[in-house]
């Protein structure tokens, strides 16, 4: 994921997507990889319905390309501003689709987003970055915070096939010389230690990693993975995306879910 990677920004000239093309930057400058950043504009390109014959009323070719310059000079403005060595591209059309287009068409790595928001939902992430979240086929990262990773944490299930997070995590560890945690919740005390053992025997990299295993409590999944988290100070997790039917295809897990919207660092969700 990291060897020379190809990495895809997204951005709306925000705040948000300043952090995450300033991480992204990070990561190529670290890993000699390249940048594509990508604006996907929902501007109209039809504006009206023509009752008479059932037609569009097609946007003034003139205006649009008006418009699309003005998107372009200020892509251009925030790369220059931030120092960001890429190459870049506006398109006009639906955002979701636009995306896996260009992530297939440039063979991308990893997706980068910002954490923009949505003020009309609990979950702290816009629509589109849920959408990329549940049906992305490279690994998302959101970018919550501009801060040093010095402790990055992966987390793991032990019942499902969990080398690819502890990949994920020594790698970028690696990169930004962070220490390691996997972590892992376990409803038997009994076996604990030698869940541990299993886990600690599947670390490849030559970093000193810690393996956790705590107990389950009372408290929903999320919450107590992220209280964990909060007490060691992780600055980053690695987590993987589970999907149990057809249907969540379209959403992101209730444990993915509470994680993102707890969890104050940034977060890698790899596909499952």
């Amino acid at each position: 994921m990291l060897s020379h990677p190809t990495i895809l920004v997204c951005t709306d000239f925000s705040p948000y997507s300043n952090m995450a093309l300033s991480f992204a930057e990070k990561i190529r400058g670290k890993s000699e990889g390249k940048i594509h950043v990508v604006h996907v504009s929902d501007l109209p390109l039809e504006w009206d319905l023509n009752q008479d014959v059932g037609t569009f009323l097609t946007m003034d070719e003139r205006l649009k390309s008006f418009i699309v310059q003005d998107i372009e000079d200020k892509l251009v403005k925030q790369i220059t501003d931030l120092k960001i060595e890429c190459t870049h591209e506006i398109v006009t059309g639906f955002p979701f689709s636009f995306i896996h287009e260009i992530s297939k068409k440039i063979n991308a790595d990893i997706l980068v987003l910002g954490n923009k928001g949505n003020k009309n939902t609990p979950l702290p992430l816009g629509g589109i970055a849920e959408k990329m979240l549940a049906t992305s086929q490279i690994p998302v990262l959101i970018v919550k915070k501009e801060k040093p990773l010095i402790k990055i944490t992966g987390l793991v299930d032990p019942h499902y096939f969990y080398q690819k997070i502890i990949n994920a995590t020594e790698e970028f560890a690696s990169l930004f010389s962070s220490q390691v945690e996997i972590l892992t919740l376990w409803p038997e005390p009994d076996t604990m230690s030698k869940v541990r053992e299993i886990i600690a025997s599947h670390l490849t990299s030559q970093l000193e990693g810690e393996v956790k295993v705590e107990p389950l409590t009372d408290k929903k999944v999320a919450y107590r993975l992220n209280e964990i988290l909060t007490e060691d100070y992780t600055d980053m997790v690695v987590m993987q995306r589970h999907h149990k039917s057809l249907l969540s295809k379209m959403i992101i897990g209730s444990e993915t879910r509470r994680m993102l919207e707890l969890f104050h660092g940034n977060i890698l969700v790899l596909p499952d």
